[in-house]
């Protein structure tokens, strides 16, 4: 391959790589929890079966604590969980 080939293919990746990303949606299934404190999401998923075994392990949670499915938030939660989710 010449070397013009090789810079038109590198050209070509660039252009890729600069052009606007797909926004990714953030769709919660019905087996998706969130922990919520105060009202405000920790910032994490918890599927069910990920519940289960933390309460089976001795997790205990304080009265502002509560899991919350996320097909069931505000969009208001929705919005506070996507700006400051974890993975």
């Amino acid at each position: 391959m010449s070397i013009q080939a090789q810079v038109d293919n590198m050209m070509r990746n660039f252009e890729r790589i600069d052009r606007p990303q797909p926004k990714v949606e953030f769709i919660p299934q019905l087996e998706d929890y969130c922990l919520m404190i105060d009202g405000k999401s920790d910032g994490y998923v918890y599927h069910y079966t990920t519940i289960v075994d933390m309460i089976n392990d001795g997790f205990s949670w304080n009265s502002n604590e509560k899991f919350k499915k996320m097909t069931r938030m505000t969009a208001e939660e929705l919005q506070y969980f996507l700006d400051n989710r974890k993975f």
